[in-house]
């Protein structure tokens, strides 16, 4: 009896053998696992097309395409998770293991599989997967990180308009658009009169209330995709 191997993963066997696939199918079945059979290469890539599996234990040797083939559209259809592949084979020469790792396997068990080396290979795979995971998703938040500074960096912390540095970049992108397309482009710059004296007067507070009041009324005129608002400096 194959040892559990914590999380239960759904597991594609692909084997021309049902003799094969019924024992590995029994094994896996026992230790909690979801089992996908497929007896040849097109079966195979249809289910894993249809229903993800976590891994996929391959025979090497099947008739018309063999795992060596099916292992290079498995990869090829993977859609940016990696999905561990076992070979499965009756060879037990170097040959045979750099083929099937060149072909985009990632580990290689010579039949009959024993239920503890499977064991074992299953819970270095799902390891491997946990890794990924945690990896996807730090990957996630450095992305949203980085976001947030691109955002910060570029507006202005006060009105929340561009500020000059998003301004310029945005007046860089806008001016090739319209040279490509041959379309007019409009630029408005305004300053609040007597703003110093509001601002002496007021105080401070004021002066930023003030500021943030007449941003979000330029702001409220910016209808179009490509209208932007920007604080420039200070009061304009």
């Amino acid at each position: 009896m194959i040892p559990e191997t914590g999380s239960p993963l759904t597991i594609l066997v692909v084997d021309d053998d049902s003799a094969v696939r019924a024992h590995l199918a029994a094994l896996l079945d026992r230790a909690g696992h979801r089992v996908l059979e497929a007896h040849n290469a097109d079966w195979a890539l249809d289910l894993f097309q249809r229903h993800r599996p976590d891994l996929v234990l391959l025979d090497v040797v099947m008739p018309e395409r063999d795992g060596y083939w099916l292992a290079r559209q498995l990869r090829e259809r993977e859609t940016g998770q990696w999905t561990p592949i076992i070979f499965l084979s009756g060879r037990d020469h170097d040959e045979d293991l750099a083929q099937g790792l060149e072909a985009g396997g990632d580990d290689y068990l010579v039949k009959p599989v024993s239920a503890l080396v499977l064991a074992a290979k299953l819970r270095a795979m799902s390891r491997l997967m946990a890794m990924q995971r945690r990896l996807l998703e730090l990957s996630a938040q450095l992305r949203l990180s980085n976001e947030h500074l691109q955002h910060l960096s570029e507006h202005d912390p006060m009105t929340m308009l561009l500020n000059r540095r998003g301004f310029e970049a945005r007046l860089t992108n806008a001016i090739g658009v319209a040279r490509r397309g041959q379309s007019p482009l409009t630029l408005m710059l305004c300053d609040l009169d007597h703003f110093k004296l509001y601002n002496d007067t007021m105080g401070h507070a004021a002066g930023d209330a003030c500021l943030r009041q007449v941003g979000g009324l330029i702001r409220e005129t910016c209808r179009r995709p490509t209208d932007e608002a920007v604080r420039y400096g200070g009061e304009e």
